[in-house]
């Protein structure tokens, strides 16, 4: 009896092993090809029309969570929305100025940037994180400072600035959803599915309409050279599914999953996405980018071993309480 309970045990850990291999699997490939079928659509088709772009994204994203979900927020209350609004509006803001940056930078600039919105976060909590994660830090901002500067010789300035805004408005948003998940905040009734319910359904709504009043259809049907190619319009149906396929994956991961292995399963991504992307979008490989993406590294490698250490010190000071007790 006992050695059957161990076997099945040591069944059920594989099992449970092997879904969770697959599943970061699954959020690196998915995350890596949004990744290049974005800077396809932006760069390579040159379809540089934020509003439009990323309208078509969130209304793909919103139909997909309403497909395959249903009407998420039947139950939800007008006062649990409102508390979640200013996310809302940073979450459309970073969507914008990501576009409008990754369509002129490369994507080691752009993933570099994103890194770097981590600071805004960890200066944010009301707890300075220690270790390895405070030592992250300066070597995250000092990787986006090198990837600045070696952007500025082939970009505009505007072009930083919208990099420079990108990380500002990522790093806000993270920032609000960090504390609305947490216990201390009164005001967090809204499950992850229907935040990115609501971040959608804010930015088709405004982006669309705001690309209608600006006149940018217009300007897409009489100069956009791409309109009537195939590639275009599978680009854009892919970037809107992939999109939301990357969140589905990750908030079904990050529901189950310690921060370390999250952690871990966004650097494995990241270094696939810095790989991939400069063979498929080839950039100057300059000494001071190789040595942004060094520092990029280096930092998220020691973010991830300052959550780790936190997770094994906050497990150790469980087992205290029980083995000591109150």
């Amino acid at each position: 009896m006992i050695i059957q309970l161990l076997y099945f045990d040591r069944t059920y850990v594989i099992q449970m092993t092997n879904v969770r291999i697959y599943g970061y699997a699954a959020y690196c490939l998915l995350y890596t090809t949004a990744i290049l079928c974005n800077k396809y659509v932006l760069s390579t088709l040159g379809f540089q029309y934020p509003t439009i772009f990323q309208g078509w994204q969130t209304l793909v994203g919103f139909l997909m969570i309403y497909g395959y979900s249903g009407n998420v927020l039947k139950t939800v209350t007008l006062s649990e929305v409102i508390p979640w609004i200013p996310a809302m509006l940073l979450y459309v803001g970073s969507i914008y100025s990501g576009s409008k940056a990754l369509a002129h930078l490369s994507i080691p600039v752009f993933l570099l940037s994103h890194g770097a919105s981590d600071v805004i976060l960890m200066l944010c909590d009301s707890h300075m994180p220690t270790g390895g994660v405070h030592a992250s830090m300066p070597f995250k901002i000092g990787g986006m400072m090198l990837a600045f500067w070696s952007a500025h010789y082939n970009a505009e300035l505007l072009d930083l600035v919208w990099i420079i805004l990108y990380t500002l408005f990522a790093g806000a948003y993270r920032t609000l959803s960090f504390w609305y998940t947490t216990p201390q905040w009164p005001y967090s009734g809204l499950t992850a599915l229907q935040r990115q319910y609501l971040n959608n359904m804010l930015g088709f709504a405004s982006l669309l309409s705001t690309a209608v009043l600006l006149g940018h259809h217009n300007h897409v049907g009489n100069h956009f050279p791409h309109l009537g190619s195939v590639r275009f319009y599978i680009g854009c149906l892919l970037s809107g599914m992939l999109s939301w396929a990357v969140n589905l994956v990750f908030d079904n991961i990050s529901s189950k999953t310690r921060s370390s292995s999250i952690e871990a399963m966004q650097l494995a991504s990241k270094v696939m996405a810095l790989i991939l992307s400069m063979h498929v979008f080839p950039v100057a490989h300059s000494l001071i980018l190789w040595a942004a993406i060094l520092l990029g590294v280096v930092g998220d490698v020691l973010h991830m071993i300052g959550k780790l250490m936190e997770e094994k010190g906050n497990h150790n000071k469980g087992l205290s309480d029980i083995m000591i007790g109150p």
